[in-house]
């Protein structure tokens, strides 16, 4: 089986739309091998397209299903090892300290250590709903430094997806088993079930641990940074204005994908309430 993919993208809508849709088609495939093919090198320089093929491996590897990439431009543009950086995330505790760890260091802001402390304890929070509450044994992330193009100011792109059942999901389960009557009235509101996991305090976890993701946001916020999270029907965005969208698919997007971008700031100080 072949699948294209599409180089007519309009916005970054378009692009989730079309991932999902080659999503179910791998899912529902009886190929054990799947060709996605890709029409042309340009595709190579958004750095969402790129994160979201190596989404497609690991959802296909989830699927018990092996995904080759080919393409119709010089070979030398395109093999596996555009792929190599977006690592697999280890499960032991230890490692996932480690990379949250780095990647609070490549954050370009001043930030006090209590500070810092929180976010490596927020982007592990992460990785550990990823491993332990999606079901899936194909976790990759990725964290990069990009400079602006009409600026000398940088950001950091920090990436994690998880072929796994989702935050959606997780959050109608614990409904159900939890608070059925908020469940029957939630269940088929994907985009509700979403915001609810998005609330302050809200966690699935008993006991409760960690910080919330909605720290996270606001930290983005308050940094005209941006946040997006897909999952099923929904792509969710805050903007660098702190404006919030929901958007419907069309298709059901397979896994968990997060999104967060950091800008540049050399003149502030980042500071919890009360230090």
């Amino acid at each position: 089986m072949e699948i294209p993919v599409s180089n007519n993208f309009v916005n970054d809508f378009d692009i989730f739309s079309s991932v999902s849709d080659m999503q179910n088609k791998i899912y529902l495939s009886t190929d054990e091998e799947i060709k996605i093919y890709l029409p042309s090198a340009d595709l190579l320089s958004n750095r969402v397209i790129l994160f979201l093929l190596a989404c497609l491996s690991a959802f296909g590897a989830q699927n018990e299903k092996r995904i080759i990439f080919r393409c119709n431009f010089p070979s030398y543009a395109w093999d596996e090892s555009n792929l190599a950086s977006f690592f697999q995330l280890h499960t032991k505790d230890d490692v996932i300290q480690l990379v949250s760890r780095n990647i609070s260091k490549q954050i370009p802001v001043l930030m006090t250590e209590k500070v810092e402390d929180r976010l490596v304890s927020l982007i592990g929070e992460v990785y550990n709903n990823a491993v332990e509450h999606s079901g899936s044994e194909y976790i990759i992330g990725n964290c990069c430094s990009v400079t602006n193009a009409d600026s000398e100011n940088s950001r950091m792109c920090f990436y994690c997806y998880d072929a796994g059942i989702g935050i959606i999901e997780s959050v109608r389960r614990f409904l159900k088993r939890e608070y059925p009557n908020l469940f029957y009235e939630y269940r088929m509101q994907n985009a509700k079930l979403l915001k609810l996991a998005l609330k302050r305090g809200f966690t699935t976890k008993q006991p409760p641990r960690g910080v919330g993701i909605d720290w996270l946001l606001e930290f983005a916020r308050v940094n005209s940074g941006y946040v997006r999270i897909c999952n099923e029907n929904v792509l969710f965005e805050q903007n660098s204005i702190g404006q919030i969208t929901y958007e419907e698919l069309s298709n059901t997007f397979h896994g968990l994908f997060f999104e967060m971008h950091i800008m540049e700031d050399a003149n502030a100080i980042y500071k919890l309430k009360g230090e």
